[in-house]
């Protein structure tokens, strides 16, 4: 009996120790997720574009020795006589002419003649002629014109005959000598134009 007790004893120590030994242990499986992120970074270069503005140097004013001069004859209506001074730059370089110019009749003999300048009041043949005064640039070999017109009409005063007319350009000091033979009555009275590029 004593045997049988010891036994169930042994038994029963033996199946606790083997309870106790046994550990049921749950371990999750962690998955860790790792997610790389490629961050691409922009680099934006702003250009300023910068704009270069060119002033371009006014045309030098014409000089008398830069320009040679010719008569050519217009025309007119009875009575009155009209022709254009034709001013060329023969220079070296392109030049510009604006207003009016003097003028300055001549007899033969190289005598100063009475002259009176009349600023437009007229209408001339040319309708450049009539388009005001503005600057006209020349380059090297072309040509600019200044319309004159008169009256041969004798009305008691003088009408001097002249065989060339001297042109001077605003601001110069050196005339265009243009030969031509005009007679202006009313003591040398010429209707002039500004300078203006001929539409012919």
């Amino acid at each position: 009996m004593r045997r049988l007790v010891l036994l169930v004893v042994v038994v029963a120590a033996i199946g606790a120790a083997y309870v106790l030994g046994t550990k049921h242990t749950s371990n999750p499986a962690t998955s860790s997720s790792t997610t790389s992120s490629s961050v691409a970074t922009s680099t934006s270069t702003s250009t300023t574009s910068s704009t270069s503005t060119s002033t371009t140097a006014p045309t030098a004013s014409c000089t008398g020795d830069a320009l040679t001069g010719t008569a050519v004859a217009v025309g007119g209506a009875t009575g009155t006589i009209e022709l254009d001074l034709v001013l060329t730059n023969t220079g070296a370089a392109p030049c510009s002419l604006v207003g009016y110019p003097s003028l300055l009749l001549r007899a033969a003999s190289g005598m100063a003649l009475p002259t009176v300048r009349v600023l437009g009041g007229v209408t001339f043949t040319d309708s450049g002629a009539n388009a005001g005064v503005h600057t006209v640039t020349l380059p090297v070999g072309t040509a600019a014109r200044v319309a004159i017109k008169y009256s041969d009409v004798t009305t008691g005063s003088a009408c001097p005959t002249a065989t060339s007319v001297e042109v001077t350009i605003p601001k110069a000091t050196t005339a265009v000598p243009i030969m031509a033979t005009l007679a202006p009555c009313g003591g040398g009275r010429l209707y002039v134009s500004p300078f203006y590029l001929s539409p012919r």
